[in-house]
């Protein structure tokens, strides 16, 4: 995977890119409320769409909370077309973040 850590604006299904962030309240485990890609969620990155097709895994990262840092949550996600990432989502408000492709 190719690391690009590049800011992104996730849409939900059906709605044009910008419009909205894309994202469900999480079944993982935590200590903040969490969000998901929700599949169909898509975003522009170098003049290509990337659709979210399914979440392979999720995790939260604690940072240094000692020192305000706030909670970001990592989702390995398949996209249509047979490549995967790494969507980063730093709380409470984003942005989402394109961390690792797979193209």
């Amino acid at each position: 995977m190719r690391r690009v850590h590049t800011p992104i604006v996730l849409a939900g299904p059906g709605t044009p890119p910008g419009e909205r962030q894309a994202s469900s309240p999480a079944s993982l485990p935590g200590v903040v409320p969490g969000v998901r890609p929700l599949p169909g969620s898509h975003f522009p990155w170098r003049g290509r769409r990337f659709v979210v097709q399914e979440v392979l895994d999720g995790w939260q990262e604690a940072g240094c909370w000692w020192e305000g840092e706030p909670v970001t949550e990592g989702f390995h996600v398949a996209f249509q077309g047979g490549v995967t990432g790494v969507l980063l989502f730093r709380h409470p408000r984003g942005p989402w973040v394109l961390d690792c492709i797979d193209d």
